[in-house]
């Protein structure tokens, strides 16, 4: 194996080729993999043996055929650089394992932090799926020679919610996330500071529509829905409430689900999340002495499977200050 000095710089991607991949070139194959980096840093590698077929050094000409071995040795920066990742993204080393929850052959369930993307914006973003990724690098989890298949985030959080991440490392984790998800099979609850009480509690409907101009949903409220609206279903349980009632903490059953569903939908009740910058009162919230990060008040906090399996994220430290602040309690 290359070294370089006397570090080891280089690490071991192993591919084994699969039935429906067998019968084209090598070349062809690596373009797949690495697919931002052209024919001649392939060929270059091919001759240094950087890359070996069955452990052997091949010229990229080779016919591939199923159960062959395609093995490319590269320095973490420059494969995550050639696969098409862009460069600032490689800090990417956060201690994932403290946030992960759960994890088998299929998935895994995390909790994100608040201010991180779930998915990336754009290629100078890092967001959560880019770290879980990076996890499975350094476990080479994913060097499974299925290379049509791409780990990925199955359902999403607003960058400043926090709170519980599904993740398909396989196909079969992949249906099986998208199906219960489609299906509202996976029950999904949410924990928000909202401002007031809610005097009625449980399953309210309203009718969502989305204004573009305003990249925000607007909750409205009819007896005819039209065609621009949907239909949206939250059930609410209060948890807690400040000593003044000006403060409560409450327990959100995403029942149906839709963007920013949870902060629309209390906004039109006239009960905004606390530091919600779109759909609260921020004039209002700034004028608090809360000494916390000023994000919107919202946690992902508990999924129940249909199999009654159930899956906590621990409270953040943020949360945590906010609820002591406005003394409330879980």
């Amino acid at each position: 194996m290359p070294f370089f000095g006397d570090r080891l710089f280089l690490f071991m991607k192993n591919y084994t080729v699969l039935k429906r991949d067998e019968g084209q070139t090598l070349i062809k194959y690596l373009r797949r993999i690495l697919k931002s980096s052209g024919d001649p840093f392939i060929y270059r590698m091919l001759r240094k043996k950087n890359i070996t077929l069955s452990g052997k050094k091949a010229s990229g000409k080779e016919i591939i055929m199923e159960g062959d071995e395609v093995k490319i040795f590269l320095s973490d920066e420059t494969f995550l650089k050639m696969s098409g990742v862009e460069e600032k993204e490689l800090f990417i080393k956060t201690d994932i394992k403290p946030l992960i929850i759960f994890e088998d052959d299929d998935m895994i369930i995390s909790s994100k932090p608040a201010g991180i993307l779930s998915q990336k914006a754009d290629q100078s973003t890092v967001s959560m799926n880019d770290i879980l990724l990076s996890y499975l690098e350094e476990k080479n989890a994913t060097a499974s020679g299925d290379i049509s298949f791409h780990p990925s985030i199955s359902n999403r959080l607003d960058r400043n919610t926090s709170g519980l991440i599904f993740f398909a490392k396989t196909y079969r984790g992949q249906n099986f996330l998208s199906a219960v998800l489609r299906d509202r099979a996976l029950k999904k609850y949410y924990l928000a500071v909202i401002h007031g009480v809610l005097e009625e509690e449980g399953e309210k409907s309203a009718y969502l529509s989305t204004d573009p101009k305003e990249e925000k949903n607007m909750v409205s409220v009819s007896d005819s829905p039209s065609e621009s609206t949907r239909e949206i279903r939250t059930g609410f349980r209060t948890m807690s409430i400040s000593l003044d009632r000006r403060f409560s903490l409450v327990e959100c059953d995403l029942i149906t689900g839709a963007k920013h569903q949870i902060r629309a939908h209390l906004s039109f009740l006239g009960h905004p999340v606390l530091f919600d910058r779109k759909y609260g009162d921020m004039k209002k919230d700034e004028s608090l002495s809360f000494p916390g990060k000023k994000r919107q008040l919202l946690h992902a906090y508990k999924a129940v499977f249909p199999d009654k399996r159930e899956f906590t994220a621990p409270i953040p430290d943020d949360i945590k200050k906010a609820l002591s602040f406005f003394k409330l309690e879980i």
